[in-house]
């Protein structure tokens, strides 16, 4: 490839002029950057509107783990002291400071929490939500 000047200061390269003008810089144009930042704004605002249902989500899985662990610190408290299925326990005697599950249990989803005041037999919870789709699964339930 012959590189050669001209009297305009241009240099030659196979027979075009290069060297003045935009072919020969480097870099983006500000207009080129704040649409690329705008593109990337929109695509971020869809993806935080649709995390919305995960969340819910999310909250829901809480929910039924704080079932299963109060259901297993029940079944637990009354192994330990002898409490046959239809025998009294108030959720006072295993939530609370220094007891089996230190903090009130809370659903994420703004829904509350029942509690039975006698130990239920197998398969069926002894806490429940208000909100209808926070459901362990049939045979988690001990």
């Amino acid at each position: 490839m012959k590189k050669s000047r001209n009297d305009e200061g241009l240099t030659k390269v196979c027979g075009q002029n290069i060297g003045k003008g935009r072919s020969n810089q480097r870099g983006f144009t500000l207009m080129e950057i704040v649409l690329v930042m705008a593109l990337l704004v929109g695509l971020l605002g869809i993806l935080v509107y649709n995390f919305g249902p995960f969340k819910e989500g999310q909250n829901q899985a809480l929910c039924v783990t704080n079932i299963a662990k109060v259901q297993q610190a029940m079944r637990s408290y009354a192994m330990m002291n002898l409490i046959a299925d239809g025998g009294t326990l108030a959720s006072t005697t295993i939530i609370g400071t220094g007891k089996m599950i230190p903090a009130t249990p809370t659903c994420k989803s703004g829904g509350t929490y029942t509690y039975l005041t006698t130990v239920p037999v197998i398969n069926t919870a002894y806490m429940t939500c208000s909100k209808t789709t926070h459901v362990p699964a049939a045979n988690t339930i001990q």
